[in-house]
């Protein structure tokens, strides 16, 4: 009895000592620096955060001479253009896009779209782009992707098209029979992914494209959120999780890991346009506070995270922006953060 009573205590005993080494092998992870932050008035929706410094641009609904318009006012744009269903600026390109159906409605069967220039000014009607289901996105360089049904009757034809600054078509490749739910374009414009769904399946597929339309990946996955590093690494986020691959080796999976909470937002991965380095956002479970996240994209290791208020309600803006010069802004329903890596 004496024997097994000393040998349980060496072996609690080892435990606790393995746990305490464990314990003082994990690093703490540092927060982000705050370089400012600005409040938003309440209730004022589809503001976007800009890519430089703390400048915002604050795009409101409102009306003029009785119809729906979106007013775009900041970094050098101050517009009043015709709402549609969605809005989406172009800084670097100094475009505004709209698109979709008419403004505020709650089903949007048909995408309309027109692109603006910085003061307001038409500079292209694009009419009738496609039918429900359809998903658009804008690059910073001003030019346009648009996923959808293009067929003007009978069976379907999803389609993908890419359209320049001027709202002038580059070109077009077909989909596989199946609705796209997301898009995302990269930063350097070689790469365009769509999301899209089987329903004949009942599975969902990542389709990434090179800059002339041709079909480079498949990838057997849904996706919230997919963002592109300079180092040829693509980042995918799921519901819950993120994952990355080596696209010059045939889109090899590289690190997976779990995120805090689930994905939130038009864009919830960003890329550092000069590390090799990826931002991730996720609402918590409580449903009151959204996390930013930094994760090496080399190693998954987690260098720094950061909790704010929300309430995580789906907007109509991009909620993840980050510079040129590596700051990353955060919109809120109550402010615009600015900040960076410690």
């Amino acid at each position: 009895m004496k024997t097994i009573l000393i040998t349980r205590v060496i072996v609690c005993c080892g435990l606790m000592l393995t746990a305490m080494q464990s314990m003082a092998q994990v690093k703490p992870v540092a927060g982000f620096e705050i370089i400012s932050r600005q409040p938003m008035a309440s209730g004022e929706a589809g503001r976007m955060a800009i890519n430089t410094g703390s400048n915002v641009v604050r795009v409101k609904p409102d009306t003029s001479a009785g119809k729906r318009v979106y007013r775009v006012e900041g970094k050098g744009m101050k517009a009043i253009v015709p709402a549609l269903s969605r809005i989406d600026l172009a800084t670097a390109g100094g475009r505004i896009w709209v698109y979709g159906d008419s403004a505020f409605r709650h089903s949007a069967p048909f995408a309309y779209a027109g692109v603006y220039n910085a003061g307001g000014t038409l500079i292209k009607s694009l009419g009738l782009l496609g039918k429900k289901p359809y998903v658009a996105a804008v690059a910073d360089n001003g030019s346009m992707a648009f996923a959808g049904n293009t067929a003007k009757e009978g069976q379907p034809d999803y389609t993908l098209s890419l359209y320049d600054l001027n709202g002038n078509k580059r070109w077009s490749a077909n989909l596989p029979g199946s609705w796209p739910t997301e898009i995302f374009i990269a930063p350097d414009h070689q790469y365009i992914a769509v999301s899209i769904f089987v329903p004949e399946e009942y599975t969902s597929k990542l389709l990434v494209y090179d800059a002339t339309g041709r079909l480079l990946h498949t990838l057997h996955s849904s996706a919230s959120g997919v963002a592109f590093l300079s180092s040829k690494k693509m980042v995918v986020t799921t519901n819950q999780a993120w994952i990355t691959y080596d696209m010059s080796a045939g889109f090899r999976q590289i690190q997976a890991g779990a995120l805090p909470g689930v994905t939130v937002g038009r864009n919830p991965v960003i890329a550092h346009p000069s590390a090799d380095i990826f931002f991730t956002l996720s609402l918590s479970p409580s449903k009151q506070q959204v996390s930013l996240q930094a994760y090496d994209a080399r190693t998954g290791a987690l260098l720094s995270q950061g909790e704010f208020a929300d309430k995580g309600y789906l907007q109509p803006y991009r909620q993840l922006e980050i510079g040129k010069d590596g700051n990353i802004q955060l919109s809120t329903e109550s402010e615009v953060v600015t900040v960076r890596l410690k």
